[in-house]
């Protein structure tokens, strides 16, 4: 890399199209030198307010498409009333929360879009937790069954700490 760098800055000079002044230092980063992104970027280990998308969509980009879809006239634009009671009754039931291991003073917040009796997108914000536990959350929601129906709904909950 450094002789590409001094070779650039040596061209340039003959060519009369640089100053006599060092050439800037690159920037490290997981782009520049692939073996860091092996490392990772430490998602479990950041503990407080993280939030996690799980293995898809966040609940935003979900609910961007269906709008698009909705105003393209390809689905209706809600469900009935009593189809997004059903689907925040279980959502609301947090029996799926028992396997990520959430601390009880972790509050949490949870976006899902259910469209067709599956989760499109989902966002889990928690205020005391590991993005991996956010993901792991999220990831639950998404295995969850709802009832189907082709327009999507937008159901949050909240649970608060013990």
């Amino acid at each position: 890399m450094r002789r590409v760098l001094a070779l650039s800055f040596v061209l340039l000079a003959a060519c009369g199209g640089a100053e006599d002044k060092e050439p800037e230092t690159p920037r490290i980063s997981a782009d520049t030198v692939p073996s860091l992104a092996l490392l990772g970027r430490g998602r479990g280990d950041r503990v407080g307010q993280v939030e996690g998308y799980g293995s898809g969509s966040s609940c935003r980009e979900a609910v961007d498409a269906s709008r698009r879809a909705a105003e393209a006239g390809d689905i209706p634009d809600e469900p009935p009333p009593e189809h997004d009671d059903e689907v925040k009754e279980i959502l609301n039931n947090g029996a799926y929360l028992n396997r990520c291991d959430v601390a009880e003073d972790s509050a949490i917040d949870i976006c899902a879009v259910v469209k067709d009796g599956g989760v499109t997108g989902v966002t889990v914000e928690l205020s005391a937790g590991t993005a991996n536990q956010a993901d792991c959350i999220a990831d639950a929601v998404r295995r969850l069954e709802f009832p189907a129906h082709e327009a999507a709904s937008v159901p949050r909950t909240h649970f608060a700490p013990h």
